[in-house]
């Protein structure tokens, strides 16, 4: 049985209120194990459940800063939970 594929990616400059309302629409959508991404051109349609892995990465090379979240999970298969913890924090 060959495994089913499908991306979806958008990409565009956007300013943080912009940035904050998707990362609040990507929360929501975690709560209601419903994620629906659309562009134009696209949809994509996840339903999170379980455990889900969550990677932060941050990285600052002269004047370009990036920040990078991942979040994955194996459709139909529960995973271990680790015990590691993280603080994110907008405190100055």
């Amino acid at each position: 049985m060959l495994a089913e594929t499908s991306d979806f990616k958008f990409e565009s400059m956007q300013d943080t209120s912009s940035i904050g309302q998707y990362l609040n629409s990507l929360c929501e959508g975690f709560s209601k194990q419903h994620l629906v991404l659309s562009s134009e051109e696209n949809k994509f349609i996840v339903k999170p459940h379980g455990l889900l892995k969550f990677e932060i990465k941050a990285r600052k090379k002269s004047d370009r800063v990036k920040l990078k979240l991942e979040i994955s999970w194996k459709d139909g298969i529960e995973e271990e939970a680790g015990n590691t913890q993280l603080v994110i924090s907008s405190k100055k």
